[in-house]
């Protein structure tokens, strides 16, 4: 793992659609069942983030959980 969400197509492996900066490695990344768009993801010493990933090849974080004190495994 590394600090960097990538969105990939199926169809094509050969480079990710996009790459996101979330800091702090990722651990787990989980979709929203409701609101297919929005990926929580626990970035182990980067807190917890919400990615809009409506537009695929441009993610926006658009929410980050620091409220805890231990590291965000999810």
């Amino acid at each position: 793992y590394d600090e960097i969400l990538r969105i990939w197509d199926t169809r094509n492996l050969r480079q990710p659609i996009s790459e996101t900066h979330l800091a702090g490695g990722v651990w787990r990344l989980k979709w929203d069942p409701h609101h297919h768009k929005y990926l929580l993801a626990a970035c182990m010493y980067g807190h917890f983030k919400i990615i809009d990933c409506n537009n695929k090849e441009n993610p926006i974080i658009i929410a980050d959980f620091k409220e805890h004190e231990s590291i965000a495994y999810g």
